[in-house]
């Protein structure tokens, strides 16, 4: 079964100043490298989903990158899954987070176990509270993705509801559960960090 992993990069990061999150370092890589590199072995395709006046730098060695842009501008998250699930030719697609600085491969490695057949979604949920940008999707949700778009209903959750979804609680790994933790203000960057001792 093929698989493709989609890092979704296009956010405007208002609460960041509008800072390109995706270029920020931590560990020594870009938040955008760093999740590339975690995804290569796992994937036949890394999709980077990025904003329309944005222009990111990328090492020339990474062959299995593929950027897109929205086709439904401004739909958040939503399009850019859109836009992903239109050009890959997987069974499978990795949704990630650029902001999500801890997230591993394993933790899909990890939902995998879950994947049946029936179920068009698998996605961790953290104390009962869902993370549809850190799940895995089906290629065939394609059409109810683009009817949302068309009917400009632009939420995660909302794309959830009309699917079919297997839901995985991560609250007692600890490990998974630090995957899932977002950076979304500068504050939270320099706490970051702090934390791996900058």
């Amino acid at each position: 079964m093929k698989q493709c992993a989609l890092i979704l990069a296009g956010g405007k990061a208002s609460r960041m100043n509008y800072k390109d999150k995706a270029g920020l370092i931590f560990r020594g890589e870009s938040f955008l490298a760093s999740l590339y590199h975690e995804f290569e072995p796992l994937v036949d395709r890394v999709v980077i989903s990025e904003g329309k006046t944005t222009k990111r730098e990328y090492d020339e060695q990474w062959d299995k990158a593929y950027f897109v842009r929205d086709i439904f501008e401004e739909c958040g998250p939503l399009g850019g899954v859109h836009a992903a699930l239109l050009k890959s030719d997987s069974d499978l697609l990795f949704v990630s987070a650029c902001d999500m600085p801890k997230l591993k491969r394993s933790l899909y490695e990890y939902l995998l176990g879950f994947d049946q057949e029936y179920y068009d979604a698998i996605i961790p949920t953290l104390e009962g509270s869902s993370q549809p940008l850190a799940g895995i999707y089906k290629k065939r949700i394609f059409p109810v993705v683009e009817g949302q778009l068309n009917a400009k209903q632009y939420g995660m959750r909302r794309l959830l509801s009309k699917l079919n979804v297997c839901y995985v609680e991560i609250k007692d790994r600890q490990e998974l559960a630090a995957m899932v933790e977002n950076i979304n203000t500068m504050k939270e960057y320099e706490e970051l960090l702090v934390e791996a001792g900058r």
